[in-house]
């Protein structure tokens, strides 16, 4: 994962993240002051998929503070929140999705003042969304 201001490079991966169908995978970028954290869990179809983000959307800024979530165009109910980790130590910007039967968390970290851009954040998430929808069963 990269765009012209910094490239990232895989630290680790694990799957089927707290048990659930799925993948998961950290990014940090050279100089090891920002990361990416992507999860990625399947549901048995994007009903229960949309389900689970509804949830999830509902405690969003209780992992974000100082945020507000807004709408961004990113698979089906894309959403977007900047601001700090509850603790103020870091800045971070979570993005949330579905793509199908999946559900997709993205979390970029940075330093305290440093948040990632908008157009870094939405051309990370599309470029995941484009590798479900190729590499989900039934994708493309």
């Amino acid at each position: 994962m990269s765009d012209s201001d910094d490239t990232f490079a895989e630290r680790s991966s694990a799957d089927n993240p707290n048990g659930l169908p799925g993948a998961s995978a950290l990014f940090v970028n050279a100089d090891d002051t920002r990361a990416i954290a992507a999860t990625f869990v399947v549901y048995p179809d994007a009903n229960a998929a949309g389900e689970t983000l509804r949830h999830a959307l509902g405690t969003i800024t209780t992992m974000v503070a100082r945020g507000t979530p807004r709408p961004v165009d990113v698979g089906s109910g894309g959403t977007v929140i900047s601001g700090t980790s509850p603790d103020g130590a870091k800045a971070v910007t979570l993005l949330l999705y579905t793509e199908g039967p999946a559900v997709v968390r993205l979390e970029f970290q940075s330093n305290p003042g440093d948040v990632t851009t908008d157009r870094f954040v939405t051309s990370i998430g599309k470029m995941q969304m484009i590798a479900l929808r190729v590499g989900l069963p039934g994708g493309d």
